[in-house]
């Protein structure tokens, strides 16, 4: 069985860790934080990011 083991230098993250950080993270939860910190970065502000992150809780 093959898992794909992205590239740390692709991420969003090397913008916001370090690489022994970034290295630290479990898979799961380095694909949460990649998810989290693209969105943040591609919405014009915090709310409309989180409107985004907590579309179905918020409702």
């Amino acid at each position: 069985m093959f898992i794909h083991q992205p590239n740390k230098h692709s991420s969003c993250l090397i913008f916001i860790l370090s690489d022994e950080q970034i290295a630290e993270l479990d898979a799961f939860d380095r694909q949460q934080l990649e998810y989290v910190v693209t969105v943040c970065l591609q919405s014009p502000s915090m709310a409309d990011a989180g409107r985004v992150l907590f579309d179905v809780s918020r409702t």
